[in-house]
């Protein structure tokens, strides 16, 4: 399997020929990997490892925090490490360790990857567009599973809607970019779901809403519980949560201006 170039450098000048794009995730959302610090520094393109933290900002911990803080346009190499760390050469000579062992193969490749574009621009603007696409995608995979216990199945599947400006409504999704969403009910990686009835074309699908029109593969299993849609403290009273884009990895529990899509995880047991 190829992975993303182990090593970069960057030239002596510490700039490249050529501008970078601007970064399309900016390191102040990934909370779970860097310091969020103001989205300023996130555009200049900086980085603190090994910090996490909330909405406010205490000043003496902004202070230890930009003490901390790596220009990337002051990046002079970056590798993978045999020891799952990624190990950053700075123009000082300096050498710099972020852990990312824990995170999968996909992500670290993707992170990587975001690294390396800092080096091939100038001014050091990471594009985390990569990393946002498989940040995204782990969180779906992580939600669909068919569990199989002591006989029992639990069947799932995700149902998708977009916001229509032109009726002011949340509706089946059907504009070009929705692909396979336009099913209304969905694997967790977006793709139609195989458990739908059968002979179920896609207009038909679309128009369902009370209740999941799937069932098991097989006919040895029945149904034990009702279709439950899955509420808690990530969605509202009925199970929706939103956000920007069906790849992003930010979905909030009220939607913003900004949010146009939405989506909900339904469960049901079969013996």
């Amino acid at each position: 399997e190829d992975r993303a170039p182990l090593a970069a450098s960057r030239d002596d000048s510490g700039l490249s020929d050529e501008d970078g794009p601007l970064p399309s995730l900016g390191l102040f959302e990934l909370s779970s990997l860097f310091d969020p610090m103001p989205h300023q520094h996130a555009a200049e393109g900086c980085f603190v490892p090994g910090c996490r933290g909330g909405g406010g900002h205490d000043p003496d911990a902004v202070v230890q925090a930009l003490g901390r803080m790596f220009q990337l346009a002051k990046l002079r190499a970056v590798q993978m490490e045999s020891d799952h760390s990624v190990r950053f050469t700075g123009l000082d000579g300096r050498i710099h360790r972020l852990l990312v062992g824990g995170l999968s193969r996909t992500v670290q490749d993707a992170l990587l990857a975001g690294f390396h574009s800092a080096l091939a621009s100038r001014g050091g603007r990471a594009n985390w567009a990569a990393l946002d696409e498989a940040v995204a995608s782990e969180l779906w995979r992580a939600e669909s599973r068919i569990d199989a216990v002591a006989g029992r199945r639990v069947l799932e599947t995700i149902e998708v809607e977009r916001w229509r400006p032109s009726t002011s409504a949340w509706d089946t999704p059907s504009t070009p970019v929705d692909r396979e969403l336009c099913w209304r009910w969905v694997e967790a990686s977006g793709k139609r779901n195989p458990h739908l009835f059968p002979g179920l074309s896609c207009e038909e699908a679309a128009k369902v809403r009370t209740s999941p029109p799937c069932e098991p593969l097989s006919g040895l299993f029945q149904a034990e519980t009702p279709w439950t849609v899955d509420c808690h403290e990530g969605t509202d009273g009925e199970g929706w949560s939103y956000s920007v884009a069906w790849n992003s990895s930010v979905w909030k529990r009220k939607p913003s201006l900004w949010d146009t899509v939405r989506r909900r995880r339904w469960t049901r047991t079969y013996t």
